[in-house]
């Protein structure tokens, strides 16, 4: 368990920090990163305000599933499944709904789901990690 638990550290650290920095990137330049994939304008135009918003979003991206594979690892596979089903059915789905029609945001509705989903995987699934129980099941 204190083996599972170090390399979860790391590699939820790992992925923290290389996410971030392209995450970086993406906020800082979506035009550059948009004109890798076309010349057109108006596409380079469109992409620009996703890219940031999942800019913002991705550093988030290896922690909401780094931790939950942990879980899943020692053997937790619950956990795992319900933070999976709370984020995505309880929390991405109803957010985009309401950002999407609800408030009329369109596709950047559908991208500020997203991040809320993995805002959502992440918490639930720090306080598990850190709450340790998932290092007592036996495998």
């Amino acid at each position: 368990p204190d083996l599972a638990r170090r390399y979860g550290v790391e590699a939820n650290a790992a992925s923290i920090v290389m996410a971030g920095g392209f995450g970086a990137v993406m906020v800082a330049f979506p035009e550059w990163l948009m004109s890798l994939y076309t010349t057109d304008p108006s596409v380079i135009s469109l992409g620009i305000v996703p890219l940031r918003v999942v800019g913002l979003f991705i550093f988030l991206y290896g922690p909401a599933n780094v931790l939950p594979g942990v879980l899943r690892g020692a053997g937790d596979t619950r956990s795992a499944l319900w933070i999976a089903i709370v984020a995505l059915w309880f929390v991405r789905v109803p957010v985009a709904f309401v950002l999407t029609f609800g408030l009329g945001m369109g596709l950047l509705g559908l991208w500020l789901a997203l991040g809320a989903g993995y805002v959502t995987r992440v918490l639930i699934a720090t306080w598990l990690f850190v709450r340790g129980r998932w290092q007592a099941v036996e495998v």
